[in-house]
């Protein structure tokens, strides 16, 4: 995956859509998406996803749009746990058993 991106799909213009990179790899898209994580934290390469694909990023504009994408994403993942927590605090007057 890397190989190809690094070759064919540099910078967010070249952009390749996840099945069609997932049919280039002969597996399946939950699979690429593993590997783009893996690429990212374990082997620190800049590979990019949006909503025109995956790509190689070649700038730190796009790295810099990653990051603001990921903090983005991640406050609102906080504003979903938050409001499932709170459902699941108590209503009303608390019971207690004696």
């Amino acid at each position: 995956m890397l190989r190809l991106l690094k070759k064919y799909h540099w910078g967010r213009a070249r952009a390749v859509p996840l099945n069609t990179l997932a049919k280039e790899l002969a597996t399946s898209t939950r699979k690429v998406r593993k590997i783009k994580n893996y690429l990212v934290i374990e082997e620190g390469q800049p590979i990019g996803s949006t909503a025109d694909g995956y790509f190689y990023a070649e700038s730190r504009e796009e790295l810099s749009h990653f990051v603001a994408e990921y903090m983005a994403r991640s406050r609102a993942s906080y504003r979903m746990i938050k409001a499932y927590q709170d459902m699941l605090k108590p209503k009303g007057q608390l019971m207690l058993d004696l």
